[in-house]
């Protein structure tokens, strides 16, 4: 009969001994073991994602979900996100059919432009106006 190389309990005749890393444990042993050691490789995958993606909230975000796949509490995502700075509003882009500043002056050139062709043929159909009227005389 063979010792738990973990809990020092006997295994059975009937049951089968386990290795864990080259030490004979028994079945009940192995399962508690091959679970902690999963969840400290879980752990440790996440924390050194978290490292990785400090830049990627959303990669940080993605890292802390638990192994089953369900969403983390509102209070350690709000946790994640606390210290991503927030740009100042004038920083972030304008969408692309929003107003912009640049949109104000080239509406106004348009006008003045307008403005200018509009007095330009006026003078134009004025001289032609007047050199006919020599013309005639």
């Amino acid at each position: 009969m063979e010792k738990c190389g973990n809990c020092e309990t006997s295994i059975g005749n009937f049951e089968t001994p386990c290795l864990w890393n080259e030490t004979v444990v028994c079945a009940g042993c192995y399962e508690k073991l091959k679970q902690q050691s999963a969840r400290e490789s879980a752990e440790a995958l996440r924390v050194e994602a978290a490292r990785a993606s400090r830049a990627n909230p959303i990669a940080e975000w993605q890292a802390s979900i638990p192994e089953d796949g369900l969403e983390t509490p509102r209070e350690r995502v709000a946790d994640i996100f606390r210290d991503i700075p927030v740009p100042h509003p004038a920083a972030l882009p304008l969408p692309p059919s929003g107003y912009s500043p640049n949109m104000e002056k080239a509406v106004t050139y348009g006008i003045l432009k307008a403005i200018v062709v509009v007095f330009l043929l006026l003078s134009i159909l004025a001289l032609g106006i007047i050199i006919l009227e020599k013309a005639n005389n």
